[in-house]
């Protein structure tokens, strides 16, 4: 998984719009890291999702989210905060 914010490059980013905004500054350091990962590494993450249409099983959408509702479109390479990784296969 990945940090959701780069402190060091917004402080950097606010220190060349402003270079005296100390306020921006802490605020920044202040924020909390958040975990995230890419969707197509999730264990919610479906590139074909199948479902049952009159009874036969068929692909009935690509890269799906089933954490969201009854399943959400979303890319494999898209990023989410609610990011699970795949069990092991160990």
């Amino acid at each position: 998984m990945e940090k959701f914010i780069d402190k060091a490059l917004v402080k950097n980013l606010i220190k060349m719009a402003e270079p005296n905004n100390s306020f921006a500054l802490e605020f920044v350091e202040r924020l909390p890291a958040i975990e995230i990962g890419r969707c197509g590494k999730c264990k919610y993450f479906e590139a074909d999702y199948v479902s049952k249409v009159d009874g036969v099983p068929l692909i009935v959408a690509h890269e799906i989210c089933r954490k969201w509702g009854d399943g959400c479109k979303t890319r494999e390479n898209g990023w989410c905060y609610l990011f699970e990784g795949l069990e092991s296969e160990e």
